[in-house]
């Protein structure tokens, strides 16, 4: 997808930022200093997945700035948050854990959320939060 996007840019003359800043509305992103649209969404993406592998599969929390501006940048977060997936041993994966223990998603500013497992937290949130980003960056 970024790939494409980065050819019709190159096809058509225009600067690859004016791609990555394009806001379906004005007010997509009301504050100047909050990414563009894009490359948040595809941040949106990666963090989606950390987030999913920290809270359910107990895996160590990988710092990503959130600091891409080009496609290259973009595309080697991709690169980094599938290296991430890759790395992670099914055998060092407490199942049990995941499949009947609760799993509290703490966000600061609006407080903690609840689901009933790892697969309600899969199901219900990562799911339709990843598909959600992927269809706004296509």
């Amino acid at each position: 997808m970024l790939d494409k996007a980065a050819a019709y840019a190159d096809e058509k003359g225009m600067k690859h930022e004016d791609i990555l800043t394009f806001r379906l509305r004005d007010d997509m992103r009301p504050k100047a200093n909050i990414p563009p649209v894009s490359p948040t969404q595809i941040q949106s993406l990666s963090n989606i997945v950390k987030w999913f592998c920290v809270r359910v599969l107990q895996q160590p929390n990988t710092v990503l700035e959130d600091n891409e501006t080009t496609f290259a940048e973009l595309q080697d977060r991709i690169k980094t948050t599938i290296s991430r997936l890759e790395s992670i041993s099914p055998s060092t994966l407490d199942l049990a854990k995941i499949a009947f223990e609760p799993i509290i998603m703490e966000i600061a500013k609006v407080g903690n959320f609840r689901f009933e497992s790892g697969q309600t937290y899969l199901s219900e949130y990562t799911i339709p939060n990843f598909h959600f980003h992927l269809t706004t960056a296509y």
